[in-house]
């Protein structure tokens, strides 16, 4: 196309700004050619649709080469053409008038990332709650932040500050910190810091932020030697100031969170985005639905702890042969949770043994009576119990506690593997019981997920119940 527009006195091609080749005064060909495209790219990608961060100013409307060889071809039957002999305009034509200087591009808007690196920078405090452990017991336990965020162009710096745990604020030299910059994502900003007090390192641990107006939410986990050993996650709940968020609600958070939560992502990286996006968009389709993964499955038949009741509970021992005084050798009273650690209509719940049987059961008293479980496990006789436990924990499920937590292992050695325990008190209690290696990461999950990493046992990922 650069003859379409050449003068005689220029050296460059108004069109592209290449140099002119001799001929290309005297001949004027105009030919459309096609660039060649890679191989296996039937389409060419634009760089905005792999990354749409990337902004273009606007720039000015080209003339299609289309048109310029029907107008060429217009001028040739009219007679009209280039003088092609000498370059010279004909006589009877008017010079080209000079091209028109584009307007000036306006002020690109700030990028997606930027904008909530945006929304980020000031002083917040926050909260963090266990969702997820390999030790059972920190499982609904909380952490105390405030974190400061600057913002330099598009650079975000974060510095972290932990004040405190559950029921505990930390003395100044037991205070930790860590500064680092973050990282924008699609919907959250993500930092790994590194904290530290006087007293030295004290774990590395990876949050992700996402703000709206005043209010911050987001993830954490634990990375390192730390996460090889508690393996603690789950989600923070700020706002921008020094006031401590008192309501802490996982359906309540955005849908990120709360499909970060419901997909196992802090033990699951290799999870394609697909389940995770399909979450996100039913979620914010129906904000009061649970969040579901898109790959979540039905909760196996071998994961649930089969409950009988209600009904008293001599009546329920009756049919195994009747309940022993004593749990066992090494536990003679057997752990219990009374009204005080349960939910309204909740009483007590406790591990019974039947006599017949060696198996440890969970017995439930509510308000409609007794539900006595199947046997957690086998246990034949003469073989010593090992660890038994019981927790409750509301796991972000509103300030009533929802769920009791249970470790119950068959064998007194630390080799032993243990069944994890998690029941929901509803109006029907309704149980799990998965068997694991001592550290492995199986986790009841707000909104009713169960979460089972590989390796723990037979079925692994995302299950409802």
């Amino acid at each position: 196309m650069c003859g379409a527009r050449v003068r005689p006195e220029d050296d460059e091609c108004r069109e592209c700004g290449e140099p002119l080749l001799p001929s290309a005064v005297d001949s004027v060909d105009i030919t459309a050619v096609e660039t060649p495209r890679p191989t296996g790219s039937p389409n060419p990608i634009l760089p905005s649709e792999t990354n749409p961060d990337i902004q273009f100013d606007p720039v000015p409307a080209r003339r299609s080469p289309w048109l310029a060889i029907g107008l060429g071809a217009a001028v040739l039957l009219g007679g009209g053409a280039f003088a092609l002999s000498g370059g010279e305009p004909a006589v009877d034509e008017q010079p080209a008038p000079a091209p028109v200087e584009p307007a000036p591009a306006a002020t690109p808007a700030a990028a997606p990332s930027c904008a909530s690196l945006q929304a980020l920078e000031g002083h917040w405090t926050f909260t963090t709650e266990v969702t997820a452990s390999r030790v059972v017991q920190s499982s609904g336990l909380n952490g105390y932040y405030t974190v400061d965020i600057s913002l330099e162009g598009c650079t975000a710096t974060a510095a972290l500050t932990k004040t405190g745990h559950t029921s505990r604020t930390y003395t100044d030299a037991r205070i930790q910190r860590a500064t680092t910059t973050l990282d924008p994502g699609d919907s959250m900003a993500t930092g790994t810091f590194t904290l530290e007090s006087s007293l030295g390192v004290q774990g590395t641990t990876e949050f992700s932020f996402s703000a709206q107006g005043d209010t911050l939410s987001g993830t954490y986990r634990q990375r390192g030697d730390r996460w090889n050993d508690a393996g603690l996650s789950g989600f923070l709940v700020g706002a921008r100031g020094d006031e401590t968020p008192e309501r802490f609600v996982a359906a309540e958070q955005p849908c990120s969170t709360r499909c970060s939560l419901a997909c196992g992502l802090a033990i699951r990286d290799d999870l394609a985005d697909e389940p995770v996006q399909s979450c996100v968009e039913q979620c914010e389709a129906d904000p009061s639905a649970a969040a579901q993964c898109g790959d979540a499955q039905p909760l196996p038949d071998a994961y649930a702890l089969a409950l009988e009741g209600p009904a008293k509970l001599s009546a329920l021992c009756k049919q195994v042969g009747g309940c022993a005084k004593k749990i066992g050798n090494a536990h003679p009273k057997a752990p219990t949770l009374a009204s005080d650690r349960l939910p309204p209509g909740w009483s007590e719940v406790t591990m019974i043994r039947a006599k017949r049987e060696g198996g440890v059961r969970l017995a439930l008293h509510g308000a409609a009576g007794w539900w006595l479980s199947e046997p957690v496990f086998d246990l034949p006789t003469g073989v010593r119990l090992g660890k038994l436990r019981l927790y409750s924990r509301r796991l972000s499920e509103g300030t009533e506690r929802m769920y009791v937590l249970g470790l119950a292992r068959p064998g007194a050695t630390d080799s032993a593997s243990e069944a994890y325990l998690a029941c929901r008190l509803d109006a029907e209690p309704t149980c799990v019981r998965v068997h694991r290696s001592r550290g492995s990461l199986v986790n009841a999950l707000p909104e009713g997920v169960l979460s089972v990493e590989p390796g723990a046992a037979d079925a692994v990922g995302v299950f409802h119940w």
